[in-house]
């Protein structure tokens, strides 16, 4: 076989195949890499809404406690100490490799 009929063959059968085949895996890594960009984006949202509910809820009694303290209400004191404690953790970044791990493991369940 010469290299002209190589290149004949190729550009009959291989070449077509090829692209079908690169189209195909594209659409395929392209639909996975979206769907799994949505769902991490879904979580991290509702993290978010989670910890800004959070805290809007604490920010809108604290005036309510605080005039209970003012009025010897121990119960008072005891959650205005609940609300330092929530101050008191540091914020944990995660990679994206063990935020996939957790996210996974949460399918599980």
């Amino acid at each position: 076989m010469t290299p002209e009929q190589i290149e004949a063959m190729w550009r009959e059968h291989g070449e077509p195949a090829a692209k079908v085949a690169f189209t195909a895996g594209y659409a395929h890594g392209y639909g996975d890499g979206e769907s799994s960009g949505y769902l991490k984006g879904l979580a991290v949202g509702n993290l978010i809404g989670y910890s800004n509910g959070h805290r809007d809820g604490v920010d809108s009694c604290k005036a309510a406690i605080s005039d209970g303290l003012k009025n010897g209400s121990s119960a008072c004191g005891d959650m205005m100490q609940s609300f330092r404690s929530d101050r008191a953790g540091a914020d944990d970044f995660v990679t994206d490799a063990e935020y996939e791990l957790e996210l996974l493991a949460s399918f599980d369940q």
